[in-house]
Formats: C-alpha cells, sequence, structure tokens
C-alpha cells in the first residue's frame, strides 16, 4: 500500500491525524532509482471544475521511462533524495551498450561513459555514443561512418574533405585518398592524408 493510501486511512481511523504532518516522499523505479516514473489510472470528467480528474490508480501498472518498460514503485524520503546523489553505475551502462548488440563495453569506454554521465546524459545516450565512438568488444567488423581531410602531399592546394563508410580508420583513408585522386585528376601517391574523424561529422564552414 502506498505512503498515500496508509495516510487516508490514518486520517479515518484517528480525525486527530488529519492535522499530523506526513514525510514528504518521492517514487522512484526500484530497479534505476530514477524518479522518470508514472502509473496507469483512470481518470473521470469533472463538470464543476471542468477538468479531469483522476478515479482511480491501478495497481501492479507503474512504468519507468528510464528503464522503457513495466517497474515497481517505492517511496523514498525526499530527505534522502537530496543528500544521497544519483552514483554512475558501470553494471547499468554496461546492460545498455549490449542492448545494443555490438557486445561489452571496453575499459577506456566506461571512463567516457562517466564523464557523459556526470554532464547529464541519461543511460541510453550514452551507451549509443559508446556504441558509435566503437569502444565495444564487437566493434571490429563493423562498418563505421568517416570524415577524412586530404592535401596534396607538397602542402599546396585546397583539403579535400569527404565522408567515408569503412571498417576502420586505415581503410577510410585509403578510400579518401582514391577519391581526392579522382576528384582531381592525379595519382593518390601525391595525395596525403592530414586527419580522420570518427562518427557524423558535419562540416559547418571551411576557409581551407
Amino acid at each position: 500500500m502506498s505512503t498515500d493510501a496508509v495516510a487516508r486511512e490514518a486520517a479515518v481511523a484517528d480525525p486527530l491525524a488529519r492535522n499530523k504532518p506526513v514525510a514528504a516522499v518521492k517514487k522512484v523505479c526500484a530497479h534505476c532509482g530514477r524518479d522518470d516514473v508514472g502509473n496507469d489510472a483512470a481518470v473521470k470528467w469533472d463538470v464543476p471544475t471542468q477538468s479531469w480528474v483522476v478515479g482511480t490508480v491501478y495497481d501492479c501498472a507503474a512504468f519507468c521511462d528510464e528503464c522503457d518498460g513495466e517497474t515497481e514503485l517505492r517511496d523514498v524520503p525526499v530527505e534522502l533524495i537530496i543528500s544521497t546523489p544519483v552514483v554512475f553505475s558501470a553494471v547499468r551502462l554496461a546492460e545498455y551498450v549490449a542492448s545494443h548488440g555490438f557486445g561489452e563495453p571496453l575499459v577506456e569506454a566506461f571512463d567516457v561513459g562517466r564523464a557523459l554521465f556526470d554532464q547529464g546524459d541519461d543511460y541510453a545516450t550514452v551507451a549509443a555514443e559508446i556504441v558509435t565512438r566503437g569502444l565495444t568488444t564487437q566493434a571490429e567488423g563493423r562498418v563505421r561512418p568517416f570524415t577524412v581531410f586530404v592535401q596534396q602531399a607538397d602542402g599546396r592546394g585546397r583539403v579535400h574533405i569527404s565522408a567515408q563508410s569503412a571498417l576502420n580508420e586505415d581503410d577510410a583513408s585509403v578510400a579518401a585518398l582514391a577519391e581526392a585522386a579522382a576528384d582531381w585528376n592525379t595519382a593518390d601517391s601525391e595525395l596525403e592524408v592530414l586527419g580522420v574523424a570518427m562518427g557524423d561529422v558535419e562540416i559547418v564552414s571551411w576557409n581551407g
């Protein structure tokens, strides 16, 4: 039974209980501890107030947006929430990464994940970023996006920028050199790779 229900029953049994303060609580997910939760309920139209009012709150119908599924709720005193910060969970991150189907996160992925989590990103967003960066045990053998910057070997001329899909940085560089050579009608041996960026990159402006 919820804290609110207990308080209501106590008030009916003891009229003086209505004047007794009820400790403030926060509803949180029993699995992840976040408060991004809800509960299914039936609402009724109230004519005097011209608004919907909650009629019945269903049992066993709680859900958590963070976990993206059904859950159980537990009451946590507000004072406890204020004094206890949310702590990064490596286990929870690993579960989210595994759900993408690319294996387990690498050791360095946890440092990246902790930094993103401390910045305010949720586990789903952090896990997606870990997968995008290829920081998983099954990243090898997966085609990933690269942006490659190519210039003439003698340093003259403009910079050729191309988006490549490849298994790794070396393959992306080879493809970018071939593309630049074709565009400039020159041999790829006359060109060199200036840099490679992994992931989707949007070039807003370029003066080179």
